[in-house]
């Protein structure tokens, strides 16, 4: 059983969460049996992409394809994937050209957390330099004062 993996994203490249993701068997053209770890544990078919759009399961090998669908959205359906216990994998291409690698997803989010510590930290500069103001006007007040 081998897994796969990767990331929805819209034409401008944001990330979609909450996409559903149903997976087919190609032969029986039903959902196929997903799982959500190497050792088995059934994962329900089908399941929602989380905040960063991501996606996993596991499946026996064999060739699947995937629909994807959610509100404001055209349901997309991709191109057969082949899931095999040897390493090289085939028919991805097209899977692999619409969603971006773990590698640059992790980057990405990466960049994205820096970026929101960046803005808390000028947050607090912003509700620092008001405050900062405030006692500096009042010093100056208090010793102005008879």
């Amino acid at each position: 059983m081998k897994g796969f993996w990767s990331t929805i994203l819209d034409e401008n490249g944001n990330a979609v969460s909450g996409c559903t993701v149903a997976v087919y068997d190609s032969i029986t053209a039903g959902l196929a049996s997903i799982y959500s770890d190497e050792i088995g544990t059934v994962k329900v078919n089908p399941f929602t992409t989380d905040e960063y759009g991501r996606y996993s399961f596991f499946a026996a090998s064999g060739k699947y394809y995937l629909t994807f669908s959610k509100t404001g959205f055209t349901t997309w359906t991709s191109d057969y994937i082949t899931i095999s216990d040897e390493v090289d994998e085939t028919d991805t291409d097209e899977v692999k050209n619409k969603f971006v690698s773990n590698k640059m997803m992790k980057d990405l989010h990466d960049v994205s957390l820096r970026k929101k510590n960046e803005m808390s930290k000028l947050d607090n500069i912003q509700c620092q330099l008001p405050m900062e103001l405030i006692r500096h006007i009042m010093s100056n007040l208090k010793s102005s004062l008879p």
